[in-house]
């Protein structure tokens, strides 16, 4: 007896794999793998050996000692050394280590929960598809029934190392201070443009306490780093959230006056940035970032189709399945 598949089983099946979400995937960060997105020549290099032999964020040199980083990464215009070790996440002067195994959905990686000073620290870098942009948020659950007060510091190492050139900051000048929400660097002018996004206007939250432009030695102390004090409210979730900007950011051709220009879309609350870079935050996401002020509501998206979940496709899938065979059983035996 010869089956054929059902036309509607065959339909439905196809369906059921469009609609169906992306799953997380586990990602080996001992391959030092990469995320390439598809803008340009983006791509964003990991691995677990972002901590020093000193293991502190601002001293000592990189090796191959624990802790999550962006350990390089390449711009849409194909200059590949944004990085020495970067957007590693220290609580009180602790290097986030998730081990070498993390979960990849999409183009969004996420390491943790970590148990670290009395708090459960997961970080996400998210990786932008429709420009050259990296989001670092950092997330901090307070399981107790009391605040708790730590220092986050976070240390950005440039692959321009001593010819880094600091280009422009979002006050208007080239002297890095903690005034600076956004500073854009390069290598004497000449490529490695780098955007470093530390906190939204107005009046946030939190702001650095201090910033650093020496960092640990990777073949160079150049970098920028910078130091802030976080509460964590009993029982609560809050977040930080960084941006990275590779080239011209929104431009596949790399160029100094693009990296400036595009730095200045970050001069909006964090609500009216492009939806796509705010991918995975809700407005609860967007509201517990302590470091930009909640502004507007999220930009609302194209209005989607309801889906069923994974399971009931599932299901419907196997049910259709059965009704096809009874159907061609009949067909045969009558």
């Amino acid at each position: 007896m010869k089956l054929s598949v059902s036309p509607i089983l065959f339909a439905a099946t196809i369906a059921g794999l469009i609609s169906m979400p992306a799953l997380a995937a586990p990602l080996d960060l001992s391959t030092d793998p990469s995320v390439t997105t598809g803008f340009g020549a983006t791509d964003w290099e990991l691995n677990n050996s972002g901590g020093t032999d000193s293991g502190a964020p601002f001293s000592g040199g990189c090796g191959t000692f624990g802790g999550l980083n962006i350990s390089d990464a390449t711009s849409p215009g194909n200059d590949s050394d944004a990085y020495d070790n970067a957007w590693n996440i220290y609580v009180n002067g602790t290097i986030l280590d998730a081990g070498n195994i993390v979960d990849l959905t999409g183009t969004t990686v996420t390491a943790g929960p970590v148990a670290m000073s009395g708090l459960n620290v997961t970080v996400e870098y998210f990786f932008s598809t429709t420009a050259a942009v990296g989001r670092i948020r950092p997330i901090f659950q307070n399981p107790t029934g009391s605040p708790i007060t730590v220092t986050v510091q976070v240390p950005v190492n440039y692959g321009s190392d001593s010819s880094t050139v600091y280009e422009a900051t979002s006050s208007g000048d080239t002297t890095v201070t903690t005034a600076d929400r956004w500073v854009v660097s390069s290598q004497s002018g000449s490529g490695e443009f780098n955007t470093l996004v530390w906190y939204g206007p107005g009046t946030p939250a939190v702001t650095p306490s201090s910033y650093t432009t020496s960092v640990f030695n990777c073949a160079d102390p150049d970098g920028l780093g910078a130091s802030f004090s976080v509460t964590i409210p009993a029982g609560a979730t809050r977040s930080l959230v960084f941006f990275a900007g590779l080239g011209a950011i929104t431009s596949t051709t790399d160029s100094l006056p693009g990296a400036i220009s595009a730095a200045a879309t970050f001069d909006g609350p964090l609500a009216s940035l492009p939806a796509e870079w705010l991918t995975g935050m809700d407005g609860t996401d967007i509201s517990e970032a302590l470091n930009w002020e909640p502004g507007v509501a999220p930009p609302m998206g194209p209005t989607s189709v309801p889906t069923l979940s994974q399971w009931t496709l599932l299901l419907l899938s196997g049910l259709l399945a059965v009704a096809g065979i009874v159907t061609q059983r009949r067909r045969v035996t009558g």
